[in-house]
């Protein structure tokens, strides 16, 4: 009976301990994402309902979640001892995880990009050399096409002018 009281007890304990993990783990996620006022109230709403959820899963485990006065008291020691000896622990510990995670996708992402710019940039010098060629020949072929207009054009100009001299003042 007494042993029963103790895993009771010990478990309690645990689970304080774990509401404080969570409690950390929204903590550092509301200051990673900038939370404003309507996105801390869902926050909160859904850390309580993941700590109640939890909570009474491992008591659930520990003591068919029977709940007695040891068992509110081992939640409630655990879940203090927790928040004052290791919470800022455990959320620098987090925060340094989340940084270096971070800077693993990033470094990532580059690494595997640069070959593909540099690929893009092998592939556009030939296209921009081909480009220029053909604009050079279009605006040749332009003039090619509009030279025999503009020759007699300007032989029609000439021959009219002879018929039709400008007045003489």
């Amino acid at each position: 009976m007494l042993h029963q009281q103790a895993w009771s007890f010990a478990v309690a304990f645990m689970t304080g301990i774990v509401a404080g993990m969570i409690i950390d783990l929204y903590r550092v996620g509301c200051t990673l994402l900038k939370l404003r006022k309507i996105g801390l109230t869902i926050g909160d709403i859904l850390t309580w309902l993941v700590i109640s959820a939890v909570a009474f899963g491992l008591l659930l485990v520990g003591n068919w979640a029977e709940i007695r006065l040891y068992v509110v008291v081992g939640l409630v020691i655990g879940l203090m001892l927790y928040l004052r000896l290791a919470s800022q622990t455990f959320r620098g510990v987090v925060f340094r995880a989340v940084n270096t995670i971070r800077w693993l996708i990033i470094g990532t992402l580059r690494t595997l990009i640069k070959p593909i710019k540099i690929l893009l940039w092998l592939m556009q010098f030939p296209l921009r050399v081909l480009r220029g060629f053909i604009f050079l020949t279009m605006r040749q072929l332009e003039y090619v096409w509009s030279f025999p207009q503009i020759a007699l054009h300007r032989f029609c100009r000439n021959i009219k002018s002879k018929i039709n001299p400008p007045p003489q003042t």
